[in-house]
């Protein structure tokens, strides 16, 4: 697998792995992202927030990294992370996928001199939290973000539980 920064020729993939995996997430939980607009992806992958996975040349996956997060972690924005958001896959079943990110997301924070990678899903999704941990993220907690407004649209909760894993391991 390979992990680069989308370019605006993926954006029309990207808008359909988003539309499948909030099918997705509708099958599978009381809780999805809204629907994404092509303007805020667009604006997105040209500020290099958004990379893509790809597998024999053809985009499996994707996820927005972040080199901090302050409307999410509030105070404990350490400014020693990257920070994680919106991982999908083309296919159910991303465990290798997951794995690969990680390796890969644990060797940027290293080369950013960044101590962890961060990242947050719902409180109300345990069954992810706990696919996340079983990855090696510790569960910080519950956290309600202090300026809510200010987080992106795709957020229909507030109420998150922060993940963290140490870069080094």
């Amino acid at each position: 697998m390979r992990f680069e920064q989308c370019k605006e020729q993926d954006v029309e993939d990207l808008m359909k792995l988003y539309d499948s995996a909030i099918l997705f997430q509708r099958e599978v939980s009381n809780y999805c992202w809204h629907d994404f607009s092509l303007d805020a992806v667009m604006t997105e992958v040209k500020s290099g927030l958004i990379w893509k996975i790809l597998k024999d040349d053809e985009i499996c996956g994707s996820f927005v990294l972040l080199t901090e997060d302050p409307y999410i972690w509030d105070e404990l924005e350490c400014g020693n992370a990257v920070y994680l958001h919106r991982i999908i896959s083309s296919k159910k079943g991303t465990g290798k996928l997951m794995s690969e990110l990680l390796k890969w997301a644990r060797n940027y924070a290293k080369q950013l001199n960044r101590t962890y990678v961060r990242m947050d899903t719902w409180s109300e999704n345990k069954k992810l939290a706990d696919y996340y941990i079983q990855f090696g993220f510790e569960s910080l907690g519950v956290h309600q973000p202090k300026r809510p407004q200010l987080l992106p649209s795709t957020y229909s909760s507030t109420s998150l539980i922060l993940l963290q894993i140490e870069s080094n391991h």
